[in-house]
Order: C-alpha cells, then sequence, then structure tokens
C-alpha cells in the first residue's frame, strides 16, 4: 500500500505546478490530435483516392469529348469534299480502263482523258476543299494511286504507292461499298472517305479518295500532356493497333513503362494492385483512351497531408475559419453571377429561337402558294433542319412566257436559307440588268458570275431554270449542277430533262447553255432537290435515281403523290428528319393553256 502511494506521488508531482498542468493539457491535445489523425488516415486516403479518380475520369470524358467534336467535324467535311470530287470527276465522262502504263500498272481513263499522272482533278479538289485526294486503280487485288495530291515525306507526290487500309476496308471497296473513318496513309492518321470507281459495266475498276491530316490532335495533346494524374499516375491515348499516340509529358522522367501498363490494361492482363486502371475506348476511331493511378502516390499525400495537420493543425483551423469565409464571399458572389448569366443566357436563348422562329416563318413566306391556273402547280418541302437550303418558285414573265425554278444550296442553316432566298428573290423580281429572263442560259451564266463561293463563305448551289412558251407548247430549260427534272406524259411515260452546266459559284467564267422540248398537253413536269432520292437503305446502300424515277412514272400523278413519295423515303430511313432537303414541285400543263391568263398569277 505504502509502495503504490509512492508511485502516485512520484508521477502527481510534476502536474501538480501550473507548468505541469499546462503541459498535461499539451500532452492531452497532443495525444487527441495524434488519436484523431490515425483515425482519420483512412478516411483522408479514401477521399483522395476518390478525388484523384474522379479527376482522371473528368479528364478522360473531356478527351473523348474533344474526339467526338473532332469526328463530326471531319465526317461533315470529307462528306461534302468527295460530293464535291465526285462531281469533278463525273463531269470529265465515264471511266474505262485501257491498257497499262510501262510500269504495267493499268491506264485509267475519264471519258477520253488518261487521268495516271493527272494532277488538275486532285489538285482543283485540294485547292477547294483543302486536305488531300487521289484516283485509285484496281490492279488484281490492290489499288494503286495513279492521280494524287497526297505527299511523303521528302515531299514527293505519293503516285505509285499502294493503298494503306485494312484488306476488309478494300473489299468492302471491291464490292462498290463506300468507307468513312481512320485510316493510316503514309504513316499518318488520315480521317478518309474512299467511294468506288465503276466502269460502264458497273464494275469496279478504282476509287477516289478524299482525307484530311488528323491535326486536331492538337486539342488532345492540350487535355493529356500538361500533367499526371497526382505524381506517377498517367493518361495515354492508343490508336487501334495498340500503339502510344499521345501520354502525359511528365511521365518521360517516371521509372514506370506507361505503354507496357496501357497494352497490358487493353488486353484485360494487368494485375499489379498498386495501379487503378481506366480503359475507355472511342469506337468511331477504334482507339482507347488509359488512365492511370498510382496508389501509393495517394498514401504518400495523404502521410504528407497528415503530418503537416498533425503539426500546425492550430494555425490551419484558423486559416480554414478564415478561408472558409472568404470562400463563402466569394462562392456566393459566383452564385449570384451564375444566377445572372443564366438569366441572360435564358434570354438569349429565347431571343435567338424567336429570331430562327422568324427566319423559317421567312422562309416560308417566299414560297409561292399552289395555283390552279393556268397550270395547276402544287408543291411539297420538308427541310432537314429547321432552316434547309432549298428553295424554288414560278411566275409569268410576260403573257406568253411562264418561268419555273428550283434551286438547293449546300449544307443547312441560316447562311444556307439566306443564300437561297436571296437568289431566288433575284429572279422573282428580275433583278439581273441586262439580262432576258426567257433564256434560262444567260440567266444562270448571270448568276454563277454574281455568286461565287469565294464571296458567300464556301458556299455555292445547284439550280434548274425552265421557261414555258404556252403558244408553242416549247419548254426552254438550264441546269447548274442540279438533278434533271422529269417529264411525265399523260400515258405515264417519263423522260429525264437535262441540260449539262457546272454547279452555280465554281466556275465564275462558266456558260450555261439552254436546251429546248415540246411538252405534250396533260404532261406533268417534276423540278425536285437531291434529297428526293439521296436517301441510305438499312443494307447502307443508297437509293438508286433509276428506282426514284420508276415510283413517280408510277405515283406522279396520284392526287396523294406528295405524300406517298414521303413515306416511301421514310420507309428505308425510318422515321425522323430525312438526310437532306426534300423540296419538289409539281406542274400540271394545261390541255388548252390562254397565254393571256398568265398575267393573273
Amino acid at each position: 500500500m505504502d509502495s503504490r502511494s509512492s508511485i502516485n506521488r512520484f508521477f502527481g508531482l510534476p502536474f501538480r505546478t501550473l507548468r505541469g498542468r499546462i503541459l498535461l493539457w499539451f500532452l492531452v491535445i497532443v495525444a487527441a490530435l495524434v488519436v484523431a489523425a490515425a483515425a482519420g488516415f483512412g478516411r483522408l486516403t479514401g477521399y483522395i483516392a476518390g478525388e484523384a479518380r474522379s479527376e482522371m475520369e473528368g479528364r478522360i470524358t473531356q478527351i473523348l469529348s474533344s474526339m467526338e467534336s473532332t469526328n463530326t467535324l471531319y465526317s461533315n467535311l470529307v462528306a461534302s469534299s468527295m460530293k464535291v470530287f465526285s462531281l469533278l470527276v463525273s463531269q470529265q465522262g465515264p471511266a474505262s480502263i485501257r491498257g497499262k502504263t510501262p510500269e504495267g500498272v493499268p491506264l485509267l481513263f475519264l471519258g477520253s482523258k488518261p487521268i495516271n499522272g493527272e494532277k488538275t482533278l486532285v489538285d482543283e479538289l485540294s485547292k477547294l476543299m483543302g486536305g488531300t485526294a487521289s484516283i485509285l486503280v484496281r490492279d488484281g487485288d490492290e489499288l494503286v494511286r495513279v492521280s494524287t495530291s497526297v505527299r511523303n515525306s521528302s515531299g514527293m507526290r505519293a503516285k505509285g504507292t499502294l493503298f494503306d487500309g485494312s484488306a476488309d476496308v478494300k473489299n468492302d471497296i471491291f464490292r462498290g461499298k463506300s468507307y468513312t473513318g481512320i485510316i493510316d496513309i503514309l504513316g499518318r492518321p488520315h480521317y478518309a472517305c474512299y467511294t468506288p470507281i465503276k466502269d460502264s459495266k458497273g464494275m469496279v475498276i478504282g476509287a477516289l479518295y478524299v482525307g484530311y491530316d488528323m491535326q486536331a490532335l492538337d486539342p488532345l495533346r492540350e487535355a493529356i500532356e500538361p500533367r499526371s494524374v497526382l505524381e506517377k499516375g498517367f493518361l495515354a491515348l492508343l490508336d487501334s493497333k495498340g500503339r502510344m499516340i499521345l501520354r502525359t509529358k511528365e511521365d518521360l522522367h517516371h521509372p514506370y513503362d506507361e505503354e507496357g501498363i496501357a497494352k497490358s490494361a487493353l488486353s484485360g492482363k494487368f494485375t499489379d494492385s498498386d495501379w487503378v486502371l481506366s480503359v475507355r475506348p472511342f469506337d468511331r476511331w477504334k482507339y482507347s483512351v488509359v488512365g492511370g493511378l498510382h496508389l501509393p502516390d495517394v498514401r504518400d499525400l495523404a502521410w504528407t497531408f497528415g503530418f503537416q495537420v498533425l503539426v500546425v493543425m492550430a494555425a490551419v483551423m484558423l486559416t480554414v475559419l478564415v478561408i472558409s469565409y472568404w470562400l463563402t464571399s466569394r462562392l456566393t458572389h459566383a452564385l449570384e453571377l451564375v444566377r445572372e448569366t443564366n438569366v441572360r443566357l435564358e434570354s438569349t436563348r429565347k431571343r435567338l429561337a424567336g429570331e430562327l422562329d422568324e427566319a423559317v416563318k421567312y422562309v416560308r413566306s417566299i414560297l409561292p402558294a399552289p395555283t390552279a391556273k393556268p397550270h395547276a402547280i402544287d408543291w411539297c418541302f420538308e427541310p432537314s433542319t429547321e432552316l434547309g437550303g432549298d428553295a424554288f418558285g414560278y411566275h409569268a414573265i410576260d403573257g406568253e412566257h411562264f418561268a419555273i425554278y428550283l434551286l438547293d444550296v449546300c449544307g443547312h442553316g441560316v447562311g444556307a436559307a439566306l443564300l437561297s432566298a436571296t437568289a431566288i428573290n433575284l429572279i422573282r423580281a428580275g433583278a439581273l440588268p441586262g439580262i432576258d429572263f426567257r433564256d434560262p442560259g444567260a440567266v444562270l451564266t448571270e448568276l454563277n458570275k454574281d455568286f461565287p463561293m469565294e464571296r458567300h463563305n464556301g458556299m455555292y448551289f445547284t439550280i434548274w431554270y425552265g421557261v414555258y412558251h404556252a403558244p408553242t407548247r416549247t419548254l426552254c430549260h438550264a441546269c447548274g449542277g442540279h438533278p434533271p427534272a422529269l417529264l411525265l406524259s399523260p400515258e405515264e411515260e417519263i423522260g429525264e430533262i437535262r441540260q449539262p452546266g457546272p454547279i452555280v459559284g465554281f466556275m465564275p467564267e462558266a456558260l450555261y447553255r439552254s436546251g429546248s422540248i415540246v411538252v405534250p398537253p396533260g404532261s406533268r413536269l417534276f423540278l425536285f432537290s437531291d434529297g428526293a432520292y439521296e436517301v441510305t437503305k438499312p443494307e447502307k446502300s443508297l437509293l438508286a435515281f433509276e428506282e426514284f424515277k420508276a415510283f413517280m412514272a408510277a405515283n406522279g400523278s396520284a392526287p396523294d403523290a406528295f405524300e406517298k413519295l414521303q413515306k416511301w423515303l421514310h420507309s428505308f430511313q425510318g422515321p425522323g428528319p430525312l438526310e437532306d432537303d426534300l423540296t419538289m414541285v409539281r406542274v400540271l400543263f394545261c390541255e388548252s393553256p390562254e397565254a393571256s391568263s398568265y398575267g393573273d398569277i
């Protein structure tokens, strides 16, 4: 009993003084902080790991979003380029192979002109649309570039080089299918489009190519390279062959093989418990984004942070209080700014929606009303977006002449609608000085001079313009890159009214010629944009023009012909907007038109 009291007195003496009690209070606080730090270390580690993984996933999502935007940009770009290139090539004449070059390569002709070694078409396309272009000829099981603007690493044209894509893509081209996607060309990734070239027998004898070097990897580089995930983690972009395209720059001094880790993650064979990996594919390119979080980084950061908290807890608490108050003030101010911004954005959205609605109403307002006499005229107009690029009109020029016209501006949206409305109003108002609007060729020649694509943001349009002379039943007509009109006789025999001419806006010096045809009494004339037949079937092939022509021969005289046509096109594509604007005008020429009645229109 006495020994126990002696021990209590020995340990109690230091704490009976003020200094001892302060020391005891200090020790208690230190012990509490140690216990709190120990208890919170696990939660802190989990929190840091969660935040780091969330940041990694967010950056991966940002990368995938950038890739999606890039894909959309290039998809639209190569589609427009291929459309222009196909038009330029088709104007040269039918394709054929006639013999071989001295090197043994098949000699490809367009019309009467050999293409091997020719530079004009590919350079013209590159000048108009940017990017690169090639014409390839089929040589057995290979495709050989015979005309190209693609250049190798030494700056020379890659003439004579073989198709770079996979065998599956090449076989699809040989089967008459087009391909759009990522392909390595001379070792560099390109967003490319290939379309088969067929001879008069329908055999695939070559292919057209347009493509763009993937310089748009710069936004991806900005999203990947600046910093690692914590200290030793990484982000990487791998192509379809498992090659590392981009990686975080800070990884260059890391002692880990990030490329090997990423490839193992793709194959599902990586099992190192020190890493948390995320693999997100981008199926459109068959690329993958791989993120790696190094868990020892999390523990190191947690220990560092915990030690600092343990040493300077009191100062940290005070700092946290001050900073919290400051951040709360800033956050309140920021929330007010966000609310004000949202109000302005909503106001702007409503204003833009109203302006778009007004634009739609204006476009509708300039369309002429259907007529019953002297000719029965009706039409259908189904834009693929709120504002399309199609427009049409018809009006009397004088007591004997009646004008009918339809144009199609490339693209959609406000710009295309504005250009089509401007051109239609010029024709309707007769505002082309010195032009006889009874001469279709002269009208198109002047429009071509007034609307060069360089002055209209690269936009161009196609047009069919006709003038009907009532006393002689003669229809004069001219065409600027537009589909031919169709003429359906009372006996339901259908024919094309075609007078070839280039797209309006491409070549300012081009001259357009007029053609003419005598219209039998009771015939029906159909003007239409290419959206009336350019739809994709479920098997991914395009509807043939001859199929469309046969449909119009069978249904063009029906009162509900337009409804039948729309139902027929949607049977291929399904519900929702069509791929392109659908516009059609139907004119029923009366049995004995009175020329003087044109004055009433």
